[in-house]
């Protein structure tokens, strides 16, 4: 018999929180997440039909990440191939599926955020308590690990369900009271719960959105966007395990990741850098591709092609990118933009305003004009001259207009004068586009039929990760700048869960002096975010850089415009500019820090989404719906 391998799919999936009452009873309170790649969330692949994004009474439905396992089969090359699904409905084989997962939130027992600092570690975060003040933990007045761990981490433990049982709910409930101990309990009950389908898949429930503060830990009044004490939040990550018995023999299963981040409050919009796009630049620059994969061999052969081009010339140089695939996704993205960040003019202001799916044909057809091609490309930032020594300086007219890693000092630089201020497609994107740019790609636009959709291991993988932010980590939307280091993987896209890659400070007398082990762990790539996530998620709206080719000088830029948008054109006035982040009255979220963040956790779930439609009397593009909906209630 041929040798088999079962592996669950995604292997990284993405769950947003949502506040929508949750029934046992019933299922009609969310939605699934992406499973096939350009299909948004929310949007049935075979009809294409939209489906809501809050309940009736204005509520923010999560987004359910779903769970697959894919069986493999040993062929005559020597690879595992993908075979098929394994569901419990196989009427040839007896299958039952135990699911488990582990969903923690270690925000307030970790380090301060503090930009890139502890990025460069080896171990990763060992400059903790260094002379510059960087990587101090939160909470430092709570001092020994025991004390840390009881009173700060929010840990949901391993919860399980079997694969089918859809009348079951599995609960990841906190139920903590504060420091204090005057009976006071958070108000996070619960970091999310499981599901099951009828076929065995599972479904990840995040948490509820809400945060809260212990009055014995911190103040309530929230000061910066990224470390407040005393804070606490419902954001969670953790492993992905199966039980599997196929007619009575327990199988081995590779295990997968779930992370839960923000609402996506512009699912229709990805990014010009997806976190799909980072992971394979880290993959094809840094990471070793398992010689018996066979999705290498298949699906994703174009990534064993660049990598090992990378290998051998440390650029891309032999590879020919595919103008449909690799480049026509980006110029995408970034010419989207503008229905989501401020619209800006001047000679070369713009988001490639005049570029769009209607004239691809002359940048990625048959007979594409290099004159196109090379206007294009020299509007976009080199990411490669971060790195370079003396480092040039900032160029903000060039494409992304988002800032960027080292928006904040850390590691001997960083700043407004420091090219890596803005952000930048990665290195391996840069590449792809200096090759189109040479004329050295496939000029296959408009040369292949949609394919139809379907669900398979690769695309579960590649949905998900689109659909999450690559960058730039400061401290990024859904996880930080550890998800990218090359320490914390197993295999191309496989997280390797019990591994140490690194080593922070516990804050005993005196400073410094005790350390602890940091280990990929349920919460690991959640801890390194914002707290409350709301405080970040208000603070990154678009922002100043001086650029001298603006008539004011000012070019305005955003953050993550793509998940949070800056501005938008509400689907009742579709030709009406708005500012998103505002209150039921038209009104812009107050300016003044604690006021902001605490307006925006208090009223996070009242804001709109923003999905592609044709109103009435407007065409066909990104408009925002839903917007405070129904009677919203905290």
């Amino acid at each position: 018999m041929a040798e088999r391998q079962y592996r669950i799919h995604p292997a990284i999936g993405i769950a947003r929180v949502g506040n929508a009452v949750r029934s046992d009873a019933s299922n009609d309170f969310y939605f699934i997440g992406p499973e096939i790649p350009d299909v948004p969330a929310n949007v049935d692949p075979l009809s294409g039909k939209l489906g809501e994004f809050k309940t009736a009474d204005g509520r923010v439905k999560p987004q359910v990440a779903r769970f697959y396992i894919f069986e493999y089969e040993k062929k005559a090359d020597g690879k595992f191939h993908p075979i098929g699904e394994i569901t419990i409905k196989d009427p040839s084989r007896a299958i039952k599926i135990k699911w488990a997962v582990h969903l923690a939130n270690r925000k307030a027992s970790f380090c301060e955020f503090r930009g890139q600092a502890g990025a460069e570690d080896r171990p990763l975060f060992f400059s903790g308590y260094s002379a510059d003040g960087a990587l101090k933990v939160r909470n430092s007045k709570i001092k020994t690990l025991a004390e840390r761990q009881k009173w700060l981490d929010l840990d949901g433990k391993e919860q399980k369900i079997a694969g089918g049982n859809t009348g079951s709910v599995a609960h990841f409930r906190i139920d903590r009271a504060n420091k204090s101990n005057d009976g006071t309990k958070l108000k996070i009950k619960t970091l999310g719960e499981l599901r099951s389908d009828d076929a065995g898949h599972l479904l990840v429930i995040g948490g509820m959105g809400q945060s809260d503060f212990d009055k014995a830990i911190g103040p309530e009044t929230m000061t910066e966007f990224a470390n407040n004490d005393g804070w606490f939040d419902d954001m969670s990550d953790g492993p992905v395990d199966a039980e599997l018995t196929i007619d009575g023999v327990p199988q081995p299963v590779v295990g997968g990741w779930v992370l839960v981040g923000p609402p996506d409050f512009a699912p229709a919009v990805r990014s010009y850098r997806t976190m799909y796009d980072t992971l394979v630049d880290v993959i094809v620059r840094e990471v070793s591709i398992p010689a018996d994969d066979g999705l290498f061999a298949g699906p994703l052969a174009h990534i064993v092609g660049m990598h090992n081009d990378w290998r051998q010339n440390q650029t891309i140089k032999d590879f020919r990118p595919s103008f449909t695939r690799d480049i026509a996704p980006i110029l995408r993205a970034i010419c989207r933009m503008d229905r989501v960040h401020p619209y800006q003019r001047g000679p070369v202001a713009a988001y490639h305003g005049a570029m769009g799916d209607l004239n691809f044909g002359v940048l990625g057809g048959q007979g594409s004009l290099p004159a196109s091609r090379a206007t294009v490309f020299k509007r976009l930032r080199d990411p490669n001259t971060f790195d370079r020594t003396p480092r040039p300086p900032l160029d903000p007219a060039r494409m992304p207009s988002t800032y960027g890693d080292y928006y904040g000092n850390a590691n001997g630089r960083g700043g407004e004068t420091d090219p890596a201020f803005l952000h930048a497609v990665s290195k391996l994107q840069y590449a792809l586009l200096r090759g189109w740019n040479d004329g050295n790609f496939e000029e296959d636009w408009g040369r292949f039929p949609a394919p139809a959709p379907a669900i398979t291991p690769d695309g579960l993988d590649r949905a998900a990760l689109e659909s999450m932010s690559g960058g730039a980590f400061y401290p990024g939307m859904e996880v930080g700048w550890l998800f990218t280091k090359k320490e914390v993987w197993a295999a191309p896209f496989r997280i390797a869960p019990g591994k140490k890659i690194g080593t922070i400070p516990v804050p005993v007398e005196p400073p410094g002096k005790a350390r602890r082990d940091l280990i990929v762990e349920a919460g690991t790539f959640s801890q390194q975010m914002a707290l409350p996530w709301q405080a970040d998620f208000r603070d990154c709206a678009f922002g100043p850089v001086t650029d001298p080719t603006m008539p004011d000088k000012t070019r305005q830029v955003g953050w993550w415009p793509s998940n949070r948008p800056d501005e938008v054109f509400p689907d009742a006035t579709p030709n009406d500019r708005v500012t998103w982040a505002r209150l039921g009255n038209g009104n812009a979220f107050p300016t003044e820090d604690s006021q902001g963040f605490r307006t925006m956790v208090d009223s996070w779930f009242t804001l709109g989404f923003v999905v592609e439609r044709t109103p009435e009397n407007a065409p066909k593009q990104l408009y925002e719906v839903e917007f405070n909906k129904g009677t919203p209630v905290a």
